[in-house]
């Protein structure tokens, strides 16, 4: 969390570890219960404290930030332990020299009630609630929660249901992307005026700049200009943990299976093309997909053919019937700063003196958090034409090979000319090349912004023979390439 106080944190903590709460101990239920109570009063919470059949041993203690009794999201906690009265001053909250706390119910669950209590703080004084909860902490969850169990079931049902993904989108993950890009962003912006037809639905082809936020940040985008949310096209080597499976599905995805023989990769590209032509044809539901597998470590976008090929399983007619079909719209995303970018450069250094190096699940998300959390600058999204009929003047009597050539020559070409251009893209151009070329587009002070910027990434790899100048081209070589594949398409007219 932003301006987290870890020290306050473990104050209030030790405060609670403190508290005998056994599930027998009414004094002390009750006293877990009053700390949290008039903390969410003092947020402005709407605070309400019951007792089972009107016995006072278990209090079920409740917090809202809506006077609606209907709710979109419910938070569930227990205030009790199993702990004898006594065990809190015999056994005092520490922490040990590896940064691990320990104390009676540190995790279970007064660690969980007080995070929960720090990220909502955080979220109200933010303005970032933009959605109905309710907190429910009952008393009697290490007894199966026998007495409580009728009131969760009871707020229960007084949820939302969010009977379509867009609605989900909108109730959750647009509010989470949202303070994304407030947080981590200078701007997130998105032009359409190429897509001339707001109502059908297209393939937005990209380049991959992000793991998650490419296609979030555009489905937030195209939300505030009023239209649809696009279906997601996701690696399934990013599926690591089965919420996340569980999570992108809701979340409008549908997964490219990877590491798969020869004939599995052909039924299952042949069963994911027929699925997305009959998204764009049938639902009348845009796409989202990268032009690559992974990201473009260098910035040197290109388009894989396997995946036009991919495109053109399914559908019907030949080659150019099947990819008109889609509707594709070529689409250039643009980050001034990549926060991912010293983790490219140690990776080509990593593949660079170990030949057989590849990345762990652990390298994945590291990637995933530093891309959410760090900062990028400003962000454009722009949407090229559709590219219909460039397809259409093609020569279908060319073979396949020169045919998909073609095709990923024009859709490179289109995101190419579309890419924003950034201080840091001239001021590293000038560098690789030794000249002062673009020193018109950035200020002394942009440059050594972006050079301290620079020096800063680099510190942060963490290598045993960290080959400096090596890993500094890299860096260079991830802003300078957009600029050198938009200057080659000034002379093509690909608009």
């Amino acid at each position: 969390m932003k301006d987290f106080d870890l020290s306050a944190f473990l104050a209030d903590l030790r405060t609670l570890c403190a508290i005998d709460s056994g599930h027998f101990n009414a004094p002390g239920t009750a006293a877990v219960a009053d700390f949290f109570e008039s903390r969410y009063r003092a947020l402005g919470l709407r605070t309400e404290r019951r007792y089972y059949d009107n016995n006072d041993f278990a209090p079920f203690l409740t917090a809202r930030n809506s006077e609606d009794e209907q709710i979109d999201v419910l938070f569930v906690a227990h205030m009790d332990t199993v702990f004898p009265v006594g065990t809190g001053a015999q056994w005092p909250l520490e922490v040990d020299a590896d940064g691990l706390a320990h104390g009676p119910g540190c995790i279970d669950c007064k660690g969980g009630c007080l995070s929960l209590y720090y990220l909502l703080r955080q979220m109200l004084q933010a303005g970032d609630c933009r959605f109905r909860f309710c907190v429910a902490m009952n008393s009697d969850e290490e007894r199966g929660s026998a007495y409580s169990r009728p009131y969760f079931e009871a707020l229960a049902q007084k949820m939302r249901t969010c009977k379509t993904k867009l609605e989900f989108q909108k109730a959750f993950c647009y509010t989470i992307l949202k303070r994304f890009a407030r947080d981590t962003t200078q701007g997130v912006t998105l032009d359409l005026t190429a897509q001339t037809d707001k109502t059908s639905a297209y393939t937005y082809i990209s380049n991959h700049r992000d793991i998650i936020l490419d296609s979030g940040f555009l489905s937030v985008e195209l939300i505030d200009k009023g239209m649809d949310t696009v279906e997601i096209a996701i690696g399934d080597n990013l599926l690591i943990y089965p919420w996340i499976k569980k999570f992108v599905r809701v979340n409008k995805s549908f997964i490219v299976q990877r590491a798969l023989t020869m004939r599995q990769m052909l039924e299952s590209s042949g069963r994911m093309s027929r699925y997305m032509h009959h998204t764009i044809k049938d639902k009348n539901q845009s796409i989202w997909i990268a032009q690559r597998e992974g990201r473009a470590k260098d910035s040197n976008d290109r388009t894989q053919e396997s995946v036009l090929k991919m495109l053109a399983m399914g559908g019907e007619g030949d080659i150019i019937d099947r990819l008109i079909e889609m509707n594709i719209l070529p689409l250039a995303i643009s980050y001034e700063y990549d926060p991912c970018d010293y983790l490219k450069a140690q990776e080509f250094q990593l593949k660079r003196d170990i030949p057989d190096y590849k990345k762990t699940q652990e390298d994945d998300l590291k990637n995933m958090q530093t891309g959410l959390f760090g900062p990028k600058g400003r962000v454009h999204f722009q949407v090229a034409s559709c590219i219909n009929e460039e397809l259409e003047k093609l020569d279908r009597s060319l073979s396949k090979p020169e045919l998909f050539s073609q095709i990923s020559a024009l859709i490179d070409r289109r995101i190419h000319a579309n890419y924003r251009m950034y201080p840091g893209n001239y001021i590293a151009h000038d560098y690789l090349s030794g000249t002062q070329a673009f020193a018109g587009h950035y200020t002394a002070e942009e440059k050594k912004h972006f050079t301290d910027y620079i020096d800063q990434q680099l510190a942060r790899i963490e290598l045993p023979n960290k080959d400096i100048p090596f890993l500094r081209e890299k860096m260079l070589l991830m802003y300078a390439n957009p600029l050198t594949n938009y200057l080659a398409t000034r002379t093509d007219n690909p608009k």
